[in-house]
């Protein structure tokens, strides 16, 4: 597993794979101002293609720098079809991100529109998991910090149909899951910015104005009459956790419907990978670590359980040390054989940055564990 002391490296890493690269070449001669022009491109949020960073190196005059692309690291095979497939599925995350935009604008003013905008999404993101899960699944790996909640919706959506398929839901109420995915949280719109925002600790009385998010949001879509109730349903019951000890109050005699449960799961897990204003964000292997450890109280052991036979003990977009010391990236899970995935080796026990990334199956290299 990645060590702790090399945190920054890895989140080097993992922001340079969201924005589709994979391998940067350090020409000889590079400059310090060409340095800093690469970590300035980290920053800059609107970047999130590969060709968009190119341009924005070239535009900083960047000669000894050169950066390419995640698809130079696919297997052999039909890279056509690979390159189609995952660019589809970027198309439908970025449609995605827009809608809810629309969708949080409307209901930033006390009402939700025409939700077709989500249905087509959701149909996008079924069509293109069926094509190719680990396309899709590796999207999640897109964290926006000036655009969180967005992207943690369309995340979280990824996820939780990604798991509904695994758990055997039926294909046509996974689009009604995926709705919900999308809205369960629609409750925050209403609540102070300030408050969501806040990098510290909450009081008393802030917590109890973020509790009330699973209610309002519970509100605002019965208010639309949606001829799908899930997304009602699972707006109020998403924070009620598998013991029932969580918010809003359950009826008497209630428990959470599935779609909450594997909404709940998908939530959590997404959250805790993402690097938020009041904390900090922990590896993929180590978020599946604390859900585990909350089956049976907060989330459904089945659930949960699936949620991590699904992305594997070191998730996709996992940075790892391999036992030689070079650094590699998780980009397939072996449902086979969770502890050993595929991966991209990225750089060598030197650190230097490979030209040319190798693909190797961890079913034959042991992790450093």
């Amino acid at each position: 597993m990645f060590p702790e002391e090399s945190v920054t490296y890895r989140k080097l890493i993992e922001e340079l794979l969201a924005r589709g690269i994979s391998a940067v070449t350090f020409v000889q001669g590079m400059t310090a101002k060409e340095g800093a022009a690469l970590v300035e491109l980290l920053g800059e949020a609107r970047i999130t293609e590969i060709e968009a960073a190119k341009d924005y190196l070239a535009s900083r005059r960047v000669t000894g720098i050169a950066v390419a692309e995640t698809s130079t690291l696919e297997e052999s095979g039909d890279e056509e079809r690979n390159r189609e497939v995952r660019a589809r599925a970027r198309e439908s995350y970025d449609a995605g991100i827009k809608a809810m935009r629309d969708v949080e604008a409307q209901a930033k003013l006390g009402r939700v529109g025409e939700v077709g905008s989500l249905d087509r999404v959701v149909g996008g993101l079924l069509d293109n998991l069926l094509q190719d899960p680990a396309a899709v699944l590796g999207l999640t790996a897109i964290k926006g910090h000036d655009d969180y909640t967005l992207n943690h919706a369309i995340n979280v959506c990824i996820l939780s149909l990604s798991l509904g398929s695994a758990l055997g839901v039926p294909a046509d109420e996974l689009r009604s899951l995926g709705l919900a995915a999308l809205l369960y949280d629609i409750g925050k719109v209403r609540i102070p910015e300030d408050i969501l925002l806040k990098a510290g600790p909450l009081t008393a009385d802030e917590w109890q104005v973020v509790k009330r998010h699973a209610e309002e949001g519970a509100d605002l879509l019965k208010r639309i009459q949606l001829a799908d109730k899930m997304p009602m349903i699972v707006a109020f019951e998403h924070h009620q956790r598998y013991d029932l000890m969580g918010y809003p109050d359950p009826a008497a005699g209630a428990e959470q419907h599935l779609f909450s449960k594997i909404i709940a799961v998908c939530d959590a897990y997404d959250a805790m990978t993402t690097l938020r204003p009041f904390r900090r964000e922990i590896r993929p292997d180590k978020a599946l670590a604390v859900l585990m450890q909350g089956r049976g109280k907060a989330y459904d052991p089945g659930v949960t359980k699936a949620l991590v036979a699904m992305l594997g003990i070191y998730p996709m977009g996992a940075v790892v040390i391999l036992d030689d010391g070079s650094t590699a990236v998780v980009y397939r899970v072996n449902n086979d054989d969770l502890l050993h995935p595929r991966v991209k080796v990225l750089a060598d026990v030197s650190g230097r940055w490979m030209e040319t990334p190798e693909v190797a199956d961890l079913r034959v290299i042991d992790l450093e564990t």
